[in-house]
């Protein structure tokens, strides 16, 4: 087990059930390991002669692990960390911790260890779910990095956090976390508009793709055109995941630099798709549909619905299309 830095590991079970968790606990162990045998109604006499400043496995019943733990209070010194787990290997919960997050860690190491569900209390469980780390790997940018502190310390505290998306989120978020009302102060928010209060996080996910047609320009300039036409439309430029034009545009050499200076995607579309484009035109669910270069371009380098209807400026037009969201 890593992180035990030279602690000694002291298991106890009470049953041949048990003992063989504590074998399969050993195999993993980097520090020594003693396993050891007794009754269930010895538990509360435990001594903390040979505990003292190390790690106490108790595989035994919850109830009798309660008791053991009780008896252990008395004496002036403690193991550093107690993990109690079930006799059946189904369930590793760390107990009467000194050191909560060593506990923690442990317990799932252990329940790795012999295919067990670590049962962590709310504070662990929260201090091990990262909100910036959940956005990242779920693929949103964080617009305000200032603003994860402050979600951070409530979830820490326990206190409730409130959160609101235009997205349905995929899979489960700790308890404590739910989507808010619309009387409700939000922490953090899933979408692609601006405007928000500078101290809600701001998680955008990159689902808008931008379709240019027009007048040849340079990098600079599509930049600077790019950012007030999304300022104008009240939408967030982080939400950029795609930039589109015909593959004998003018603009091609301007759109690859935007790609590469926002982490979007580059596309060229070429004559015959805006013919094989036709029906998928036709089927979006969105109220527009596309009329001219920049917005069809939108519409297919995305699959999704046009958004923003051509907008020009400076001689090039922006048109948007955000990715539709699955039923």
């Amino acid at each position: 087990m890593k992180g035990v830095n030279g602690l000694k590991i002291t298991a106890v079970a009470v049953s041949d059930r048990g003992a063989a968790l504590a074998e399969r606990l050993r195999e993993g162990a980097s520090a020594a390991f003693v396993l050891r045998r007794c009754e269930r109604a010895e538990l509360p006499q435990l001594s903390p002669d040979d505990l003292t400043d190390g790690i106490l496995f108790l595989i035994c019943p919850v109830a009798d692990a309660v008791c053991a733990v009780a008896s252990l209070y008395k004496f002036d010194t403690f193991p550093v960390s107690i993990i109690q787990i079930d006799e059946f290997g189904k369930y590793v919960v760390p107990f009467a911790p000194i050191d909560s997050s060593l506990s923690a860690d442990l317990a799932k190491q252990a329940a790795a260890a012999i295919g067990a569900i670590p049962v962590l209390s709310a504070p662990e469980q929260f201090e091990s779910f990262a909100i910036d780390k959940w956005a990242l790997a779920a693929g949103l940018r964080i617009a305000n990095p200032e603003a994860v502190t402050s979600v951070k310390e409530k979830l820490l505290s326990g206190e409730p956090v409130c959160y609101n998306s235009i997205f349905p989120i995929a899979g489960a978020l700790p308890p404590g976390i739910h989507e808010g009302c619309g009387w409700e102060k939000i922490d953090f928010s899933v979408s692609f508009l601006s405007g928000f209060d500078e101290k809600t996080l701001l998680l955008v996910p990159p689902v808008l793709s931008l379709g240019l047609d027009g007048a040849a320009c340079s990098a600079e300039k599509l930049s600077e055109e790019f950012d007030a036409f999304m300022s104008d439309v009240g939408l967030h430029p982080l939400a950029l995941g795609a930039v589109c034009c015909r593959t004998d545009s003018s603009l091609c050499d301007a759109a690859r630099a935007l790609c590469q200076a926002r982490g979007a995607r580059f596309c060229e579309i070429k004559q015959a798709q805006f013919a094989a484009g036709g029906l998928r035109f036709a089927e979006t669910r969105y109220p527009y549909l596309p009329e001219n270069d920049s917005e069809k371009c939108a519409v297919l380098g995305m699959d999704g619905g046009l958004l923003i209807r051509r907008t020009e400026r400076g001689g090039v037009g922006f048109a948007l299309a955000v990715l539709e969201p699955q039923d």
